[in-house]
């Protein structure tokens, strides 16, 4: 966690220095997940309360899925369960407007784990099947891609090989000509 905080703390500076709202509320909602994952739920919201500011400030920008999910899941370990639904409702939509399939996925396992502790195990169960189905359909679609980067690799080095052959002839045919000359 000490490398990434050193690097969002860096990021955070450039951002301030360059008077970038965007990239500073990032950077905001980029350590405040750090703050988070180290279980610093005081620090990690009011970090992501600032990038909220901002981002609300900002409109629909990428980035505000992420802090949205992130303000879910700090409500959600300070067993602020209403708040938390309310927030990753929010991220899921915003997740989608941006085309974030991951903090889509992210924001449906979230739900499920608060459904769960709410103890309403029907819409936890409902919401980890999303989550399962969602996750899935992320991985075939990650799998495709990758299997398309490859053949289109492969499609690339053979056409390189077919142009290297072409200028040898090419080569081959300006010797013939100089030849007969």
């Amino acid at each position: 966690y000490d490398e990434a905080n050193l690097y969002f703390e860096k990021a955070l500076d450039v951002a301030k220095k360059a008077k970038r709202e965007s990239m500073l509320a990032l950077a905001l909602t980029q350590l405040s997940r750090v703050k988070t994952a180290e279980q610093k739920y005081s620090s990690s919201l009011q970090l992501a309360n600032k990038a909220q500011a901002l981002l609300d400030k900002l409109g629909n920008v990428n980035g505000k899925q992420l802090n949205l999910i992130n303000l879910a899941n700090i409500h959600f370990h300070l067993q602020d369960y209403s708040t938390a639904l309310q927030l990753v409702d929010e991220g899921i939509e915003a997740s989608k407007n941006q085309k974030d399939e991951t903090s889509e996925i992210d924001g449906y396992e979230l739900t499920a784990r608060i459904y769960e502790q709410m103890e309403d195990y029907e819409k936890a169960f409902a919401f980890q099947k999303i989550f399962t189905e969602a996750k899935q359909k992320f991985s075939i679609i990650q799998r495709n891609r990758q299997v398309l980067d490859l053949d289109i690799k492969y499609a690339i080095r053979e056409k390189q090989k077919e142009i290297a052959q072409l200028m040898k002839e090419n080569e081959y045919q300006a010797l013939l000509l100089e030849k007969q000359d």
